[in-house]
């Protein structure tokens, strides 16, 4: 069972009223924190809601907050640490079989978020710049996991689009940055159907490469 704030850690005397009253109750934390989840949801404050519904073992609800409210502003943001202690959670629950659709949703997120920060750790100088092909090579497998990831994962809104779009298009750059091969390439341009202006440059090699 979550544990909660014990009365003597409570900052104010209306929360140590309240946690009192609930541990006299002997309240299940998890009915608490969902309650929690229902009054952020009500604030619209999905960060908040998304932590609350983990806490309760909500794992659904928390992966449909993180995909209807929290990825857009994470991507397009370029803030994906704001999502990574929820993805990181959600992913270990998924490994459980306690997420149900997560390979075509919350997943691609996931894969998303170890390409991007092994890619900031080599811009950030990391190796030498003669070890940047090796680890580009490395990466390769992860950006393929990302790549099936996405194809699966279907926008509901013009955000979700605009979101998976830049997804799909930073993907595609270290594709190429990889050396991937031509017919991967194209077989990768295929299935994540992007808009045209995030893949001029791809298919220009693709073609060239032939």
């Amino acid at each position: 069972m979550t544990r909660l704030l014990p009365p003597a850690k409570a900052d104010t005397p209306e929360l140590t009223s309240r946690l009192e009253l609930i541990a006299k109750l002997r309240v299940p934390a998890e009915w608490v924190l969902l309650a929690r989840a229902h009054r952020a949801k009500y604030e619209h404050l999905p960060a908040i809601e998304a932590e609350h519904l983990l806490g309760a073992r909500q794992y659904n609800a928390a992966h449909r907050v993180l995909l209807e409210e929290l990825q857009t502003q994470a991507v397009l943001g370029d803030d994906l640490k704001s999502i990574a202690p929820l993805l990181e959670q959600l992913n270990e629950a998924a490994q459980k079989q306690l997420v149900s659709g997560w390979e075509c949703g919350g997943q691609a997120l996931y894969h998303y978020l170890h390409v991007v920060g092994e890619i900031r750790g080599l811009v950030s100088g990391g190796p030498t710049r003669g070890a940047v092909p090796a680890r580009l090579e490395a990466l390769r497998p992860r950006v393929a996991a990302a790549c099936r990831s996405l194809r699966q994962l279907q926008p509901t809104t013009p955000r979700h689009c605009a979101a998976r779009a830049e997804m799909g298009a930073r993907l595609v750059q270290l594709a190429l940055a990889a050396g991937e091969p031509p017919h991967h390439l194209a077989a990768l341009l295929k299935a994540l159907r992007l808009p045209a202006d995030c893949t001029a440059h791809a298919h220009y090699k693709e073609e060239r490469d032939k």
